[in-house]
């Protein structure tokens, strides 16, 4: 009954969505059950990463009354996971800034942040791999089939949530740079990840 209230409310929808696969247990896994790319339960079976469709609760609507009532918590609960809920619940304050490609017409990478101040210093712009305008990006240029297989490369490693503070991070050049829209410098594009 409370679900069918919240999917009539649109709290409750479906869309599809990149999730940890095990093959071997055939389930979905939280990134805290990938331990060094394999399944938690199966040492020797690699996690693969995998489309699937799958029911959401927008809880954004919520945002700010979580936020707000996290510190009834505190004492109760271990710092880490407090700080965890708050990551998870990503409630920021900024703006969203465009920087066109150079050398694509009418193509622009959109970015937010929470310190527009910053832009004017911006050395890069760093895409994740499964960013979809990067096979635009990569098209035609020099070494392009070479720069494609490290994007899949980039694509199969997985990043356990708990591992994001101290993990080394990897990337390489795509080849593009793109017009810092507030002092007109072009800054190299990247793709990157946490490894």
């Amino acid at each position: 009954m409370v679900f069918l209230r919240m999917l009539e409310r649109g709290i409750a929808y479906r869309k599809r969505s990149r999730v940890n696969w095990c093959p071997k247990c055939q389930t979905v896994l939280a990134n805290e059950q990938v331990v060094n790319g394999c399944c938690w339960r199966h040492e020797d079976t690699l996690v693969e990463p995998k489309d699937i469709e799958q029911w959401f609760l927008r809880i954004t609507k919520y945002a700010d009354e979580l936020l707000e009532t996290l510190h009834q918590l505190e004492g109760g609960w271990p710092e880490r996971v407090l700080t965890m809920q708050r990551n998870w619940i990503g409630k920021s304050r900024g703006t969203r800034i465009r920087f066109a490609v150079d050398g694509l017409k009418g193509a622009s990478i959109e970015v937010f942040t929470t310190r527009v101040d910053t832009i004017y210093g911006a050395s890069a712009l760093i895409l994740a791999p499964e960013h979809p305008l990067l096979s635009t990006l990569v098209a035609g240029v020099a070494g392009q089939a070479e720069i494609e297989e490290k994007v899949q490369r980039l694509r199969r490693r997985l990043t356990r949530a708990a591992d994001i503070a101290t993990a080394e991070k990897e990337g390489f050049f795509v080849g593009r740079y793109a017009i810092n829209p507030f002092n007109g410098e072009k800054i190299p594009i990247w793709v990157g990840i946490l490894s």
